[in-house]
């Protein structure tokens, strides 16, 4: 419980997330030409950039249990993400959301085109 420090209460508190089920990907897009877009009107030439991949942390606060049984519980909570420390996360989890055609003549990823980016 929470006032023994039960590892069970506390991981449900706050617990380090895994890659494999907290992954995060972001994909965004560039206006290549924004100076021609923004000064004749030109329609936007977008260059899409990414994965970039972060680990979705929870951190659980102000919980409280039903005072005679615990069968409800009510918290609050809020989330925090850190970028991925390994690359090839991103690239797992294009096979694991079944984007990939499985076909010996058609090359999903070539390169390094589905692993993750760095943010810096």
């Amino acid at each position: 419980d929470q006032w023994s420090g039960d590892q069970m209460y506390l991981d449900f508190v706050h617990k380090d997330a895994e890659p494999q089920s907290s992954l995060f990907e972001i994909y965004l897009f560039n206006v290549s030409n924004a100076e021609i877009v923004m000064r004749d009107g030109f329609k936007p030439d977008l260059v899409e950039v990414g994965p970039y991949g972060y680990i979705k942390n929870i951190y659980r606060y102000e919980v409280s249990f039903s005072e005679h049984d615990s069968q409800f519980v009510t918290f609050k909570q809020y989330n925090y993400f850190t970028p991925t420390e390994n690359n090839r996360d991103c690239y797992q989890m294009f096979f694991k959301m079944d984007k990939a055609i499985y076909s010996s003549q058609v090359v999903d990823c070539e390169g390094d085109d589905c692993n993750c980016r760095d943010d810096d």
